[in-house]
């Protein structure tokens, strides 16, 4: 209880924190994402060792509250680390941020993949994991259609868990099948990051932080009129919506259970 009273006062700071760099091309409180940053790792290495889920093999036990604590260590670090991502102009002036913010985005969609392989939490509750699940695949498409030439090549086999995992839990809810139906069409970007993907390795790339936004690929990925729509429509629904910094209106505190 010590533990989720204190993950709750973080929540406020976060956001407070979002609701203050909203603006897509406004200037970033850096100093505050590293600040909530070290906070939420702070309060995670915190938690008693039984309470922290590190990895999921085979056969392995996981209790509920240890799938919850993770859900919500890894929420909160991808809801602050978004507003890097929201557009090229940002990522290309944080790189060293939007990298990490990839890097905690496929990390949670890893664990959340094989929770969902070597445990039933995910499938007897898909609703309440679906927000960790749309906040990371959110961050991971930000990344592709504003920096496609930086990340296409990265993406790949986590783009492909998002969205097996939003197909496969499509069953168990009417909510997730009206998901799964408006995001069909992101298959068809999947087919273009492969495409992309081999073309940028081809040309044999340079390292992460010296990789420009601009690019040849970025132009192959989105050319042309429909492409465009397709990018200003993905940014559009994965943005997050200013709420009363008190979280009162908001739906985003969930039930714990055991």
């Amino acid at each position: 209880m010590t533990a989720l009273l204190a993950w709750t006062r973080l929540a406020g700071k976060t956001w407070y924190a979002l609701n203050n760099q909203v603006e897509k091309e406004g200037e970033l409180n850096i100093d505050e994402i590293e600040y909530l940053d070290y906070r939420i790792e702070k309060w995670h290495q915190l938690l008693d060792d039984e309470l922290k889920l590190k990895t999921i093999e085979p056969g392995q036990e996981v209790r509920q509250i240890q799938a919850i604590l993770f859900l919500r260590k890894s929420h909160l670090h991808n809801l602050f680390c978004r507003p890097v991502l929201q557009s090229a102009t940002r990522i290309a002036q944080y790189q060293s941020h939007a990298h990490k913010a990839v890097s905690v985005a496929r990390d949670s969609l890893q664990m959340l993949s094989s929770l969902n392989e070597n445990t039933t939490i995910i499938k007897r509750n898909p609703l309440f994991y679906k927000h960790l699940l749309l906040t990371a695949f959110g961050n991971l498409l930000l990344a592709v259609v504003n920096a496609s030439s930086m990340f296409c090549d990265k993406v790949t086999v986590e783009f492909d868990i998002a969205l097996e995992m939003i197909r496969t839990l499509s069953n168990r809810s009417p909510l997730l099948l009206a998901l799964w139906e408006r995001l069909q069409g992101l298959q068809k970007l999947r087919a273009q990051l492969s495409a992309s993907s081999a073309t940028a390795s081809s040309r044999g790339g340079a390292g992460e932080q010296g990789e420009g936004v601009e690019s040849p690929s970025d132009a192959f990925l989105f050319g042309d009129t429909g492409d465009v729509m397709f990018f200003d429509q993905l940014n559009d629904f994965f943005d997050l919506t200013p709420v009363p910094t008190n979280c009162a209106a908001s739906n985003w505190t969930f039930p714990v259970g055991d």
